[in-house]
């Protein structure tokens, strides 16, 4: 998995999440997730563009980060009561997605190369 996008989605995920607890705004909470977002993905794509690593190893890696905000977004009040009643259990889902997609090998790597290297020779990025 892509350490650079689970890190990416870890750090601006969780960052995103305390600054969303800490602000009354509906929309400024909207946009610092989004912004999140926005980042770790361009993250994770540039993996894939530079070669570095393919798209399912940038999805487990964002997956493997998802754990850090998830937690962060969890309620206190959680952990006061039941696990499993308090939907606790959304903790164990990037593991289990990570499990049900090891292994695995979705044929989209030649696809994503083309499209790749497209956009790099469109904007100039590389040398083809």
């Amino acid at each position: 998995p892509s350490g650079h996008t689970a890190s990416a989605t870890a750090a601006y995920g969780g960052i995103a999440m305390l600054y969303a607890q800490s602000n009354d705004s509906p929309n400024r909470r909207a946009f610092a997730v989004l912004t999140a977002v926005v980042i770790a993905l361009v993250i994770g794509a540039t993996r894939i563009v530079l070669g570095a690593h393919t798209l399912e190893e940038s999805i487990l890696g964002a997956v493997i980060g998802l754990a850090a905000p998830l937690f962060l977004a969890i309620p206190k009040q959680l952990f006061k009561r039941p696990l499993l009643r308090n939907r606790g259990w959304w903790l164990f889902l990037p593991c289990l997605l990570l499990l049900a997609l090891l292994g695995r090998h979705a044929g989209t790597e030649n696809v994503i190369t083309v499209v790749a290297m497209r956009l790099a020779h469109w904007l100039g990025a590389c040398a083809v």
